[in-house]
């Protein structure tokens, strides 16, 4: 979706929710994904200033972003780290 706009846009092209990342993640749990898909796919959200996040979880959004595109420096991207943020985004929604 968003390789048909160029990098940076001046305008918000999207907002990532919480959903967003639920579903990704019952992707990588159902065996659909890799964990170096994941971190891909948070990696290349990480670097575009035109992705917006959900106003009421942007903080642990970005949290979350920053640790499936930087497992080195935090935790491997495994089955219980996935089920834990999807944990985490259900308990903050509520």
């Amino acid at each position: 979706m968003l390789s048909a706009f160029g990098w940076d846009s001046d305008q918000e092209l999207y907002q990532l929710s919480s959903q967003d990342v639920i579903a990704l993640l019952d992707r990588y749990l159902e065996g659909a994904l890799t964990a170096a898909q994941v971190q891909h796919w948070a990696e290349l959200l990480e670097m575009r200033d035109d992705v917006g996040f959900e106003v009421k979880q942007i903080d642990l959004l970005k949290q979350i972003i920053f640790r499936l595109a930087n497992p080195e420096e935090n935790r491997a991207i495994t089955r219980t780290l996935a089920v834990e943020i999807q944990a985490q985004l259900i308990e903050e929604a509520s």
